[in-house]
C-alpha cells in the first residue's frame, strides 16, 4: 500500500499510516493524491479497525509545500481547483467507515 509520499503498514486491522516527505512532510499535490488513495484501500479492508497517522523526519507535516509552488503558474481556475482536491481528500480522512469511527 506503499505510495511515493505515504506509507502503510498493516497489523491485525491497525494501520500505520506515515507521511513520508522529511524534513517537514510538507503537504503538496501528491502527497494529497497518495493519502487519498491510502486511506481509499484502507476503508476497502473489512478487517481494519482504526488508522493511525504519523510522520517521519523532524514534525508531524509543517502544512502547504511552498517550495512547489515557487514559479508556477496558474491558469483558470487554478485555485479553485487546489481548494476542490483539499475538499475531496477530506473524506478519504474523515468521512470513511471504519477509521476514525470508535470500536463498538
Amino acid at each position: 500500500m506503499n505510495r511515493e509520499t505515504v506509507l502503510c503498514e498493516v497489523r491485525d486491522g491497525i494501520a500505520l499510516v506515515t507521511m513520508n516527505q522529511p524534513p517537514v512532510n510538507a503537504q503538496n499535490r501528491q502527497f494529497h493524491e497518495d493519502m487519498m488513495a491510502v486511506f481509499d484501500e484502507i476503508s476497502d479492508r473489512p478487517e481494519m479497525k482504526v488508522a493511525v497517522l504519523t510522520g517521519t523526519g523532524r514534525c508531524y507535516s509543517a502544512g502547504a509545500g511552498i517550495k512547489g509552488r515557487a514559479g508556477r503558474t496558474v491558469g483558470a481556475g487554478g485555485g479553485r481547483g487546489h481548494k476542490r482536491r483539499g475538499r475531496w481528500g477530506l473524506p478519504a480522512l474523515s468521512g470513511r467507515a471504519k477509521p476514525g469511527q470508535p470500536a463498538r
